[in-house]
């Protein structure tokens, strides 16, 4: 069983096979067995289901969203030391887990009784975890199951250490595809640890001046906000992609002194296009659009009408964003309703054949020859 599981494991390292294959595989080794890869962030009681085998979506989303908080295995796991498979009865007596609210309405619907599971990584207050839940079964074989995680964890701690050295590869080539890279704004790609691990030259050049963003000593991102820092960092705290995908985009001016007018506009977008299982590994990540309010970007109106075929006031609104505005900002200055400037963006969209404000933007960079290339770290 070892070698089969540990050649599918590696399958779905290198992308071979899917990791939902793998679980499956996993969860065979325990009648009704249910495998799944989730995180615990035992500091505020909140967690995920993020890839699995086996479980219904109903139950899924139930868990993430409410029996999260109220596993009653989670505090012992906090603590326990990393890389050893243990049985759920070493976690908590069974008497004690059959009176909880998490045995009662989330494991017994489903015919699960026991299980075994592994601390994989920690980091923080959060740890990554891989457990398989079944059935009520004999003492021998959940022993033999928890001594299989105790040596499947070293491997999964490999694919760790894997996904993060290609996250900054795998976002890059999401962000061709989907955002887009420019010689007039600065573009940072910032991980789970507020570390950058790709940027573009503007954006390297405002990360080494350290005017309103920099790096500390530690190597994270520093911002001259503290609304701006608490922002980002709650971004980067949605490891949920449903969740990630209905925060907005947040924009800060920031000032440099203490008194001067604002020289940088920074805006954060929860960058969401990745696959689940690196986002279980890598965690999530932050786009950073740094504006320098300085040096305003010139587009001729005129030009992109022209080139694209637009009116004057849809050719205003694109401009305006590839400028770093928002639809918001431009109805306002231009005194139009935001529902008329949301109009003219969608007849924007229909003309260009695109869907998006981001590949609006990126058509209108690559008409005006304003594109670029994008580096990793």
């Amino acid at each position: 069983m070892d070698a089969i599981l540990l050649d599918a494991l590696y399958s779905a390292i290198l992308g071979e096979t899917s990791w939902g294959s793998w679980l499956d595989n996993l969860a065979l080794m325990l009648p009704g067995g249910k495998a799944v890869l989730f995180f615990h962030d035992v500091d505020r009681s909140s967690g995920a289901f993020v890839l699995s085998s086996r479980f219904e979506p109903s139950s899924l989303k139930a868990y993430n969203e409410h029996y999260a908080a109220r596993n009653p295995w989670m505090p012992k796991a906090a603590i326990r030391p990393i890389g050893i498979g243990v049985r759920a009865e070493q976690m908590l007596p069974r008497q004690t887990l059959e009176k909880t609210e998490f045995y009662c309405d989330f494991l017994k619907p489903q015919r699960l009784q026991t299980g075994v599971g592994v601390t994989v990584v920690r980091d923080g207050g959060t740890s990554f975890l891989l457990s398989v839940l079944c059935e009520d079964i004999d003492d021998s074989q959940i022993n033999k199951a928890a001594d299989t995680l105790t040596r499947l964890a070293p491997h999964l701690r490999r694919a760790f250490g894997y996904f993060k050295r290609h996250a900054a590869e795998e976002a890059v080539t999401g962000l061709a595809r989907s955002i887009f890279d420019l010689t007039c704004v600065g573009v940072l790609l910032v991980d789970s640890e507020m570390r950058p691990i790709a940027k573009n030259a503007i954006a390297e050049r405002a990360l080494s001046e350290g005017h309103g963003i920099g790096v500390n000593v530690a190597g994270r991102i520093r911002i001259a906000s503290d609304e701006a820092t608490r922002a980002m960092r709650q971004m980067l705290s949605q490891w949920d992609r449903a969740t990630l995908g209905a925060i907005r985009t947040a924009s800060f001016r920031i000032a440099v002194g203490r008194d001067g007018p604002p020289t940088l506009r920074l805006s954060l977008v929860p960058y969401n296009n990745m696959s689940e299982a690196a986002r279980y590994f890598t965690g999530p990540m932050v786009l950073v659009l740094i504006d320098d309010l300085r040096t305003p970007v010139k587009i001729a109106v005129d030009e992109v009408r022209g080139a694209l075929g637009l009116t004057r006031a849809e050719a205003e609104l694109v401009v305006g964003l590839a400028s770093g505005s928002t639809v918001r900002d431009l109805a306002l200055a231009r005194d139009v309703a935001l529902g008329t400037a949301r109009s003219q963006l969608h007849s924007v969209f229909a003309k260009l054949g695109v869907n998006s404000q981001a590949e609006t933007v990126r058509l209108v960079l690559r008409v005006t020859g304003r594109l670029s290339g994008m580096a990793t770290r």
